[in-house]
């Protein structure tokens, strides 16, 4: 793909000098990552994140589709599209631990899936050369293995894994229905999304190369309704996911949940504080942050069912000065680092877009805790003062 880094970087630098880079609040700090408002609009979706808490994100800067990287200092660009050479940049990204970045997209006119670091040109894992012809949706993990949806040459859909170094295994195909979005991929390589079937009933499943567990389907005896969105599945094979319960786990109401082809649990639910719950992601740890919408109309991000005590963001709080008006779930790590897109009234009329990381601060010490540290130092200040030997 073409690259137009002189171009980009000098947008990015403009970018990070309008806000402060730092800023805190509850129990986080707020990493400005990136401010594509300043030269365009970051993709809903495509935030992701790594264990290191390195973001990547697709923004439209200057007309031009842009892979963008970082963790708080300059953006580096990962790849620029180019439409007149027939490249172009899918709609979401993927980052691992080796800060490699994935996305579907083409060059010179060929579909597939792309793997690219700062400084690089993109290098194809699988591409429309082979069996399969039209690529999306792609998710790394840190074995190097990438899962993403396909098409082949019958146009049948498909969900396919492999490390470009061999023709991509097959996970499941149309034969079980209509594929959803595998969004994540755990370290052993399974990944979960759904599969709606002629009947109409939606399931949520786990799949890897050894096959497809299930993990629930909102059928008439199931006590489920309304799967929506991605599941996404941390490194013990438990799968998270939204759903409406309707009966036989708990009271009816909307709901995260949460399995590994077993019984289920609930995360949380709307008989609390909530009245919308959707887009929930697992870590690798097993924790499960999510969008949700207060009963008080707030939208925000939480990893938790208290809505103080477990806050992320949400909208009316104060994010570098400006108040934020929505926000958009990125990724979820097993640091507890939580990354987002967000929307802040600056006065115009689109408001300004910022792509952020929020970090965990520590706890303060309970009061005794600190009583007992204070009293501890007291008296080896008292000792160091006496000469007595330590």
């Amino acid at each position: 793909m073409s690259r137009r880094s002189s171009l980009v970087c000098a947008f990015c630098a403009v970018g990070m000098l309008a806000l402060p880079s730092l800023a805190r609040g509850g129990g986080y700090q707020y990493a400005l990552i990136g401010q594509p408002s300043l030269l365009g609009t970051p993709l809903a979706f495509s935030v992701s994140m790594n264990g290191q808490g390195v973001v990547a994100f697709i923004a439209l800067q200057s007309g031009f589709m842009t892979v963008l990287r970082g963790s708080g200092g300059a953006l580096a660009t990962v790849a620029v599209d180019d439409p007149d050479a027939g490249d172009t940049i899918g709609a979401a990204t993927s980052i691992d631990e080796a800060l490699a970045v994935a996305f579907a997209g083409t060059t010179a006119g060929v579909a597939g899936v792309y793997v690219a670091e700062a400084g690089a040109a993109p290098v194809a894992l699988y591409d429309a050369g082979g069996p399969l012809k039209a690529f999306g949706d792609p998710a790394l993990n840190g074995a190097g293995e990438v899962v993403f949806r396909a098409t082949d040459d019958l146009d049948r859909t498909r969900i396919a894994i492999g490390d470009g170094s061999a023709p991509a295994a097959t996970i499941a195909d149309e034969t079980l229905g209509t594929l959803g979005i595998p969004v994540s991929l755990n370290s052993s390589g399974a990944t979960a999304f759904t599969v709606t079937t002629a009947g109409g009933v939606t399931q949520v499943v786990r799949g890897s190369r050894s096959g497809i567990t299930p993990i629930a389907d909102d059928g008439e005896t199931s006590g489920l309704c309304c799967i929506s969105g991605s599941p996404t599945v941390d490194d013990a094979g438990v799968v998270a996911f939204a759903a409406r319960r309707d009966a036989g786990i708990g009271p009816p109401a909307a709901a995260i949940l949460e399995g590994s082809g077993g019984g289920l649990a609930i995360v949380v639910d709307e008989l609390g504080p909530f009245q919308a719950l959707t887009r929930p992601i697992i870590n690798a740890a097993g924790r499960v942050a999510f969008l949700g919408t207060l009963d008080s109309g707030e939208q925000g991000i939480w990893t938790g069912a208290n809505p103080v005590k477990d806050k992320v963001i949400q909208t009316g709080d104060t994010l570098f000065g400006l108040p934020v008006t929505s926000v958009l779930l990125g990724g979820f790590n097993a640091g507890g680092q939580v990354a987002f897109g967000a929307t802040l009234d600056d006065g115009s009329l689109l408001g300004k877009s910022v792509v952020v990381r929020a970090d965990p601060t520590p706890e303060p010490a309970s009061g005794a805790a600190a009583l007992a540290a204070a009293a501890a130092l007291a008296s080896v200040r008292r000792i160091r003062a006496s000469g007595t030997p330590r």
